[in-house]
């Protein structure tokens, strides 16, 4: 849980502060599948199937 809140604070200040770079990029991928891991998973997928409306 720790490691999944530290890439959210990293990704909100990469995208604040600077431009997305590289570094940013593999941050921000990083966060993605750390999210894909993360017990909130079926709660990200909802959002965005209702977000998108994909099915």
């Amino acid at each position: 849980m720790s490691l999944l809140l530290a890439f959210t604070i990293g990704v909100f200040v990469l995208l604040r502060y600077t431009s997305l770079t590289i570094v940013g990029f593999f941050v921000s991928a990083s966060f993605g599948y750390f999210i894909a891991l993360s017990r909130f998973q079926p709660f990200v997928q909802s959002f965005f199937m209702t977000l998108f409306g994909a099915k």
